[in-house]
């Protein structure tokens, strides 16, 4: 697993306000990322019970959105929908 948290991402917010990431899990890459002033956060999960655990965690966050599916389905919905330039964190494995 990748550690989002070995990178800088003060640079992106002006220049990229959407942040991706694929594979929640419990949700620490975006928490790391939810403390920089992206404006939407997204992160999808494949497992039901992982999805539902981090969409619970960031609750409270109304610019975060926890969608669970493949990343293959939901990916491109996401796309579509911003014309802005997107930080992606594609780190999708099986544990």
């Amino acid at each position: 697993m990748g550690l989002l948290n070995h990178f800088n991402l003060s640079e992106y917010p002006d220049k990229s306000p959407v942040f991706v990431e694929t594979g929640t899990a419990n949700g620490d890459s975006l928490s790391y990322a939810a403390k920089y002033q992206f404006d939407h956060l997204y992160s999808i999960e494949i497992d039901p019970t992982c999805a539902c655990n981090a969409a619970k965690r960031f609750e409270d966050d109304e610019r975060v959105m926890v969608l669970c599916g493949p990343s293959s389905s939901v990916l491109p919905k996401i796309i579509y929908k911003h014309k802005d330039p997107i930080v992606f964190w594609l780190d999708a494995h099986f544990p």
